[in-house]
């Protein structure tokens, strides 16, 4: 299986005291049997944890190390270099103030915006429905939440991304930066327009249909609400009742 292999993979390049110390606790099967995480590890998802600037610093090592290894790096077979190019994807889920920045690997066709696609794809063919006919709200404040707010949920769906108040990663992007983090965001901006204060208009490649994105630090910026009040803010004022 997937999880296995990349594990294998990971042991080899990284170390084991690199793997011991980053790898999240419940990608242990032990520790779910001495009560250390309450999870079992997921067969398509694997977790690393990074913290600090030495943290940062390891997690670069790491993407340089599968890009070397992609390239054909000595010591490592055929398979090895496929598994990285054909199937596997790195998510990063990082948090600049707490300076935690949480790294998912995963199979190349698992990411957030494929779940979505399923789901209205199953939806629709239950419904007998067309996916044009969907409207999709997706809320999120993570850079997998913005693939899938914006490239997630079917190209034809008609999809709002709603950005809640107090979001580190919604500063990023209405400031048009080109990085969050280590991760590059620039291939957002030249999709963008401003529709109104707040409001973006998001143009997908490759034939997807407009999304349209909220930021809730700009259009709630006078009424100081929480992440969640926001969202409720957002359902009453933007989508149709």
């Amino acid at each position: 299986g997937w999880r296995p292999r990349m594990l294998t993979l990971l042991y080899k390049a990284l170390g084991a005291k690199v793997m011991e110390r980053y790898l999240a606790p419940h990608e242990l099967v032990q520790n779910f049997i001495t009560g250390r995480s309450n999870v079992l590890p997921l067969d398509y998802r694997i977790q690393l944890d990074f913290a600090g600037k030495e943290g940062l610093e390891k997690r670069g090592e790491l993407r340089q190390k599968l890009q070397l290894i992609e390239s054909g790096e000595e010591g490592y077979s055929e398979a090895d270099r496929l598994l990285i190019k054909e199937n596997l994807m790195v998510i990063d889920e990082s948090s600049l103030i707490r300076q935690k920045y949480t790294t998912y690997l995963v199979p190349r066709y698992a990411p957030k915006e494929s779940m979505l696609n399923q789901i209205v794809a199953g939806a629709t063919d239950a419904n007998e429905m067309y996916p044009h006919e969907v409207s999709l709200f997706v809320i999120g404040d993570s850079l997998t939440d913005l693939r899938a707010g914006c490239l997630g949920g079917d190209s034809r769906a008609d999809v709002t991304f709603f950005v809640p108040c107090g979001s580190e990663l919604g500063r990023y992007l209405f400031n048009r930066e080109e990085m969050f983090v280590d991760v590059s965001i620039s291939w957002v901006h030249d999709s963008f327009e401003e529709i109104e204060p707040g409001v973006l208009r998001f143009t997908p490649e490759f034939g997807y249909s407009k999304r349209t994105i909220i930021f809730g630090d700009v259009v709630f910026a006078h009424m100081n609400l929480t992440a969640p009040e926001s969202v409720l803010a957002c359902m009453e004022e933007y989508l149709p009742s």
